[in-house]
């Protein structure tokens, strides 16, 4: 079987995201995996990066879902190793240190995402797939999710750049996964953290269709995965959330 080359395949895919075929990118990104080994997860990597570069609301809005929707029945253990490479080595912020590394899940009062979870001293990356839930969210929060995927990513990622450096800005962030903020939370609750599960709120400035300055107030539940770091996981995770909290 010849090896992949992966300049080209990174060619033809910016190729196919100038035009818009992001059911084809998802194709060749699944493809490019089948022979994916660990040597190759820079120059895979690379092509995540210039994808997200290239057009961040399409990866947002279209490849990343379908992509991790067929790629993690196919290749399950082979994704979430080089996911953690990508994430680790390209998608980290300056001063970045991802603290907990763990299987979970994230609620946002709209939908679940199942899969894996990375917390850092910024933020929380859930990734894996999605699944809209029957939203309990109102006001703000419901107009908030309703601007869509790319839309909600820039607002958080405005707010996680803010919490960096003043003067960052979210086109630093390369935006892979599902991103929450979590500076200045509040309304911490752990009655269930024996169980792998705590809660928190935070404040996420937003922009409307009309152009209106508002601010969403997320609800955000972390869940690890039963086994034997969980309570050590979810400890790291409260420690973090506590030391970020504005009450």
């Amino acid at each position: 079987m010849a090896p992949t080359d992966y300049s080209a395949l990174k060619d033809e895919i910016l190729g196919l995201i100038a035009n818009k075929k992001h059911g084809n990118v998802v194709k060749k990104l699944l493809g490019g995996f089948k022979k994916l080994v660990p040597d190759d997860y820079d120059a895979m990597s690379e092509i995540f990066k210039a994808i997200i570069e290239a057009d961040v609301e399409q990866f947002n809005d279209k490849i990343y879902k379908g992509f991790m929707f067929m790629a993690s029945a196919r290749y399950g253990p082979k994704l979430i190793e080089f996911e953690k490479h990508f994430i680790k080595n390209f998608c980290k912020l300056p001063g970045e240190e991802f603290k907990v590394i763990t299987d979970g899940w994230l609620q946002d009062g709209n939908s679940e995402i199942t899969g894996m979870l990375y917390v850092s001293n910024f933020r929380v990356i859930a990734s894996g797939k999605k699944e809209v839930k029957q939203a309990r969210l109102s006001g703000m929060g419901l107009e908030f999710i309703r601007l869509g995927s790319y839309a909600v990513h820039k607002s958080v990622s405005d707010s996680i750049a803010k919490s960096v450096a003043a003067d960052m800005d979210a086109s630093n962030i390369l935006n892979y996964g599902h991103i929450y903020p979590f500076k200045d939370n509040y309304d911490i609750e752990e009655k269930k953290i024996k169980k792998g599960v705590i809660k928190y709120k935070v404040d996420v400035p937003f922009t409307d269709k009309k152009g209106k300055e508002k601010v969403s107030n997320m609800n955000i539940t972390v869940i690890v995965k039963k086994g034997p770091k969980m309570e050590k996981n979810i400890a790291k995770v409260g420690e973090i959330l506590k030391k970020n909290s504005k009450n």
